[in-house]
């Protein structure tokens, strides 16, 4: 079956009612992420050492993890605050059009930044252990899961954000 409408209006008024929901969707999905994000570092902040036995050696959360960790968090609320700025239209009339797509950009922009630390290598050198040592399988030493972390930005900024493409070429 398709979707087929009798008049203009009729089509229009589904596309309307559609964008609201979809709008309504994403806020909740960037909450969602926003609360999934403070509940993560909060996580990090609560690590209490365990009374010993099976789980002493849990206790040890090197600074590399950490540093890890927090990154994956921070990316993820910047993601969720990119998704909030480009679909609250009361954001964006506050803002302006350039304002939140300069918004936009620069939390993309820092997210990027932030990608080097998800990378257990990066992450190592970020906390000056050794690299080696953290990560002994040399198959995991080459750059393509930050990369690939790094297009997954630009094309969700590219697709899905109300950006125009002038003002997103800054990103990558």
């Amino acid at each position: 079956r398709t979707l087929v409408f009798r008049s203009k209006e009729q089509e229009l008024g589904f596309l309307t009612t559609c964008r609201e929901d979809v709008n309504r969707n994403v806020i909740f999905g960037g909450f969602a992420i926003i609360l999934v994000v403070l509940l993560q570092l909060l996580t990090i902040g609560l690590d209490t050492p365990s009374s010993g036995g099976a789980f002493k050696k849990s206790d040890d959360f090197p600074l590399w993890a950490i540093i890890r960790t927090t990154c994956f968090a921070v990316g993820s609320f910047l993601a969720g605050c990119a998704v909030l700025l480009g679909s609250v239209t009361r954001l964006q009339n506050l803002f302006g059009l350039g304002g939140t797509e300069k918004l936009i950009a620069a939390l993309i922009s820092a997210g990027i930044m932030v990608a080097m630390g998800t990378t257990p290598w990066y992450s190592a050198k970020l906390a000056g252990a050794d690299p080696v040592a953290v990560v002994p399988n040399t198959k995991y030493h080459d750059d393509a899961r930050m990369l690939l972390a790094i297009d997954m930005l630009v094309t969700f900024a590219n697709v899905m954000l109300p950006v125009r493409s002038v003002v997103i070429w800054v990103v990558p």
